[in-house]
């Protein structure tokens, strides 16, 4: 297989980690890509961060499995010895700015918040350090700091369209003042009335307050008016599918997501239709197809112990006793059909350890019986015995 990319250096992965330590680094990367899309409104850059989530799930599908990753790092080194890579020193930044951007794009956000902010305090004439600031505190989760180095950038900067948008958006993902929020969109909206911009962004701020259908009608509106605004379909199609996060439960072992409701992906399902509808991408179908998955049905070995000893003893009925052994081979069928189970109804158990009332009563159904045939079996064995021994006794000569 030809290498084309280097994983390790690409996304700064630790090639001592085992396998289960490059799952969970990648997972935590993911979650931070992904929460920086979340406050991304340019077109260019969310192109950027969706090509480094491909990455992280190229890398995720070479580098977790101890067999494809042993495949993948020896034609890693076939790839060097090649000479089919070429390790390239970074260019030496040598503005402080320069220096935030840098560090920034690698993710080290300590060091990028330390360049930006002597910017600020030796005043540079760039609203942009300002906004790598706020994007800094922002991912640190300081979020008040974040909007204080927003509104101090607006003061210099008051028209600049990125950091009256990245106001709205921290402003939204914060949620201790929504009015405040609407107060910033409403910023937004008066410095570019003719723009989709303000409008997604309203669009977001109704799904951070939860209210879904505020949200889609705000869509529909617009769409009314404006059907042919490719960059408000888009927009509004991922901020649908960023806010059905809010359904989905997290492992705290490996940081990844899922679900384990039926309202739950029911709801996933109903709102990236409406993205899918909104602006069909690659994107928005993969949600969809993700939320769909949940409601796949998958074997789940949770009574397969039962089922092999059904099978067993019905088979053994079948022998001498058809009607019972029909009964028997009956419960296994409906073993197995309940061993075949939605996605999320097994996380479900997975997570609270339980089963549903109709699982858990087929379960026992299953388990009774297998008790009972073995019982069973055991009393026709002893019994048969008996009669066998008494028989024994009876024509045996007597002295």
């Amino acid at each position: 297989m030809e290498v084309a990319i280097d994983y390790y250096k690409e996304l700064d992965i630790d090639r001592t980690l085992d396998c289960k330590g490059i799952r969970k680094y990648l997972n935590q990367l993911d979650s931070l890509w992904n929460k920086r899309l979340s406050t991304t409104q340019d077109p260019e850059s969310r192109s950027l961060i969706l090509d480094v989530r491909k990455t992280i799930t190229e890398a995720f599908k070479t580098l977790v499995k101890e067999d494809k990753r042993k495949d993948y790092d020896k034609d890693l080194q076939k790839a060097y010895d090649q000479n089919m890579f070429q390790d390239e020193e970074e260019e030496q930044l040598q503005t402080v700015l320069d220096k935030a951007r840098e560090y920034y794009r690698k993710g080290e956000l300590l060091l990028a918040q330390e360049n930006p902010l002597e910017a600020v305090e030796n005043s540079i004439n760039d609203p942009e350090a300002y906004e790598i600031l706020a994007r800094c505190y922002y991912e640190t989760d300081h979020y008040p700091e974040s909007l204080e180095a927003i509104d101090l950038g607006l003061s210099l900067y008051e028209e600049d369209l990125p950091l009256l948008w990245l106001s709205a958006r921290v402003a939204s993902n914060y949620g201790q003042d929504f009015d405040d929020a609407q107060r910033r969109v409403n910023a937004l909206l008066e410095s570019a009335p003719d723009m989709s911009i303000g409008h997604s962004e309203q669009v977001f701020l109704h799904l951070k307050k939860g209210d879904e259908t505020l949200a889609i009608q705000e869509i529909d509106s617009y769409l009314d008016k404006n059907p042919e605004d490719m960059d408000f379909r888009r927009e509004s199609a991922y901020n649908l599918n960023d806010y059905t996060n809010v359904y989905y439960m997290k492992d705290p072992e490996t940081g990844g997501r899922f679900l384990a409701d039926k309202n739950a992906v029911n709801s996933v399902i109903n709102i990236n239709s409406k993205a899918n509808q909104v602006y069909d991408d690659d994107n928005t179908r993969q949600e969809l197809d993700n939320a769909r998955f949940y409601n796949q049905r998958e074997w789940n070995s949770w009574n397969v112990n039962s089922i092999i000893s059904l099978l067993l003893y019905g088979t053994l009925f079948m022998f001498f006793f058809q009607p019972l052994g029909i009964i028997v081979y009956a419960i296994a069928a409906l073993l197995v059909f309940f061993s075949f189970r939605p996605v999320w109804q097994i996380n479900k158990t997975i997570v609270t350890g339980q089963t549903g009332r109709l699982e858990t009563a087929v379960n026992g159904l299953g388990n009774v019986t297998a008790w009972s045939s073995k019982y069973f079996v055991k009393a026709v064995i002893f019994c048969t015995i008996g009669i066998f021994r008494f028989t024994l006794w009876l024509i045996s000569p007597k002295k």
